[in-house]
């Protein structure tokens, strides 16, 4: 259904918008940095700001490598906020859909095709869960179950922390091999979009309720008609489905391919049947199955339907296919969050800093010097003389001005400065004044 296919080849355009999934690339780029600890007697971390310090390089190093191959007008790096919408629905859900029966033994928990039995250990006095089998030892529980939020809040509480399905609960429980703990670094990778954000006068979308995910969706949908290329920096899959939209090319920074899709709707739709297990996600549990689809089932399923909410109506599964159809299609994002996402672009004024403000960051000369370079030209360009040249469409010759050669001449005008400022708050060098080269 789809493939990827290399970066090498892409042509330039004189108006793209680079669209940077910054969980996405943050959590690559440390994990990375840590896997090169491991195995390397050079990079040593002997403290969480030794971590930070080379992960803001690293960053620092993966924009300007993206910012000189995709040669961006804009740049757009999207923020997670700190109460998703979906933690909540998740948990409304539940609280509707999962029941609860009790006897003198203790309690039992269904939800989707899952049941658990939960018992006070006599020795210890630890709750402990056991898995049942949703068919076979369906018969063996009370029949006086209510819904989760019909329980005494004690109740609730102790399924969600032992049994319930939290939307991304598992990742709390993942190992964490760093000295910055995890909790410090989530809000430090988000405060410090802002502070790349001026070096590459970046837009920064975010918002308390949305995640990556739905800034991403925001920016691609609102900003089509301005671009006429746009490429999205991540390594997520579930955004595979934005592929519906044309000028849309998805480069996964981990593999360093674009992802291709000829049918992001099938993606989507299959994707909404199997679940997400990284994001907790449950497939969708059929009636008389003990376990849920995944992808290949779903797949079987979404080819031999012509209707599949047709089809789950009629066999009483709907509520869950409605669950993850919110869950997963970002097109059905709450529309007060996509309103104040559009409008957060809307009144955006990227920012610049200084020379001064990146020599206090601690960053190489060197790196501070490409920077400057890329704002005084006014274009975010880094290719050679020859990557232009072998682009004859970006090369626009003014034969009005003397200059040594034509190709001199041609590198020049491709080189001029193609964007204003005006729209710019904070410190910059302008391009219009003066001579550039």
């Amino acid at each position: 259904m789809f493939q990827s296919k290399q970066v090498d080849g892409i042509r330039p355009s004189k108006n793209r918008l680079l669209i940077v999934d910054w969980a996405s690339l943050s959590y690559h780029q440390l994990h990375a940095l840590n896997a090169k600890a491991k195995t390397s007697h050079v990079v040593d971390f002997n403290t969480p700001e030794d971590e930070l310090r080379v992960w803001r390089a690293g960053m620092l190093s993966k924009m300007l490598r993206y910012i000189k191959l995709f040669n961006p007008m804009d740049i757009v790096l999207t923020k997670e906020g700190d109460n998703v919408w979906r933690k909540d629905f998740v948990k409304e859900y539940y609280s509707e859909h999962a029941i609860v029966s009790y006897n003198s033994v203790g309690y039992y928990v269904r939800y989707d095709n899952f049941l658990f039995g939960l018992h006070k250990d006599a020795a210890s006095g630890d709750i402990i869960k056991q898995k049942m089998h949703p068919i076979k030892d369906a018969a063996d529980i009370p029949d006086n179950g209510k819904k989760l939020k019909d329980m005494p809040q004690r109740i609730q509480d102790m399924c969600w922390e032992i049994v319930l399905p939290k939307y991304k609960g598992q990742r709390s429980k993942q190992s964490w091999d760093f000295l910055v703990t995890r909790s410090d670094w989530r809000k430090y990778k988000e405060d410090f979009t802002h502070i790349i954000g001026k070096i590459f006068r970046a837009h920064i979308l975010g918002h308390d309720e949305a995640e990556g995910d739905d800034a991403i969706y925001v920016s691609a949908n609102h900003w089509e008609k301005k671009y006429d290329s746009i490429v999205l920096i991540t390594c997520d899959g579930d955004l595979t489905q934005l592929k519906y939209i044309e000028k849309l090319m998805i480069f996964n920074h981990r593999t360093e391919e674009f992802k291709e899709c000829q049918n992001p709707k099938t993606f989507c739709e299959i994707k909404i049947l199997a679940g997400d297990k990284s994001d907790n996600i449950m497939g969708m549990a059929l009636p008389g199955k003990a376990t849920q689809l995944a992808d290949k089932g779903a797949s079987n399923l979404f080819e031999a339907t012509s209707n599949i909410y047709a089809k789950s109506q009629a066999e009483g599964w709907d509520n869950q296919y409605l669950r993850n159809q919110r869950l997963v299609d970002l097109s059905y994002i709450p529309t007060h969050i996509q309103r104040e996402l559009v409008e957060s672009l809307d009144n955006s004024r990227p920012v610049t800093c200084s020379t001064e403000e990146m020599q206090d960051m601690g960053y190489p000369d060197k790196m501070i010097q490409e920077i400057n370079t890329m704002k005084n030209v006014g274009y975010y360009t880094l290719n050679t003389k020859e990557y232009l040249e072998s682009y004859p469409d970006l090369l626009s010759v003014d034969n009005s001005k003397q200059v040594s050669t034509q190709k001199d001449n041609q590198v020049q005008q491709a080189m001029a400065t193609k964007r204003s400022f005006g729209d710019c708050e904070g410190v910059f060098n302008d391009p219009l004044d003066g001579d550039i080269f």
